[in-house]
């Protein structure tokens, strides 16, 4: 048995469906945008922090070899421990970068790259604050 629909009526019925289809795409692409935005900030506060601390880093290694010639040279052992403490908080800061460094990799537009950017921001953000601290504490012992 066959329904018969009216030809005006067949045609609004494909003009919703066509509009409804449409519209779930135009939703979909609004997502994607919003993502790739989200994605674009979260890779430049990471490119921020990198770029605060990628500078310091000369400085970490002229205050580590500044801090270790002072290890040589130093007869009390409660300083001497203080300065082998600085000069390895010092190598922490400089290796946790390289390695920050190394295995960061800039994600595509996916649900799960906002966990890792999250994450990799959190990582960069220590390593920086590491780097800043590992300066000044090694800027004040030096000038004792």
């Amino acid at each position: 048995m066959r329904v018969h629909v009216p030809k005006k009526k067949f045609f609004e019925m494909r003009l919703i469906m066509f509009l409804i289809l449409i519209s779930g795409a135009c939703s979909t692409s609004t997502q994607q945008s919003k993502l790739q935005n989200d994605i674009e900030q979260l890779d430049r506060e990471i490119m921020t922090y990198h770029d605060q601390a990628m500078p310091k880093m000369g400085k970490i290694l002229s205050l580590r070899k500044q801090i270790n010639q002072q290890i040589d040279t130093c007869e009390d052992e409660m300083m001497k421990y203080t300065l082998q403490q600085l000069s390895y908080q010092l190598t922490k800061a400089d290796l946790d970068m390289m390695k920050w460094m190394h295995e960061y990799r800039t994600p595509g537009i996916h649900d799960s790259s906002i966990h890792y950017l999250a994450k990799q921001r959190e990582q960069i953000k220590m390593v920086r604050d590491q780097i800043f601290s590992g300066i000044e504490k090694a800027e004040i012992v030096i000038k004792k």
